[in-house]
């Protein structure tokens, strides 16, 4: 991927779609069946697909997927949540989200 450029909404579900087929080891709690090389491994197969639909450059590893892009992606959908709660409790009348940008 070309730095700044935008990743389209296609690409983006086929990236979450993949992380959701291995959300338990992704996500799941560290037990004797679940350790960090499961996990380390989960997020690079995660990482060679977003490689091959060229959402990263190909020098990125897995650290840089599951922080910055899934992460960004988590974190963004958080804050409009957030507004979204914070703008309906204040204004029950007005039920629709707040626009961010």
């Amino acid at each position: 991927m070309v730095k700044g450029k935008k990743i389209t909404d296609e690409v983006k579900l086929g990236i979450l779609q993949n992380i959701l087929e291995r959300k338990d080891v992704l996500f799941g709690k560290f037990s004797s069946l679940l350790d960090n090389t499961r996990k380390k491994n989960s997020w690079e197969e995660v990482t060679e697909y977003v490689k091959s639909v060229e959402a990263c450059e190909s020098t990125r590893d897995w650290k840089f997927v599951r922080d910055k892009i899934y992460g960004q992606w988590k974190a963004n959908t958080l804050v409009c949540d957030s507004y979204t709660y914070l703008f309906v409790t204040k204004d029950k009348l007005n039920t629709h989200p707040v626009e961010l940008y």
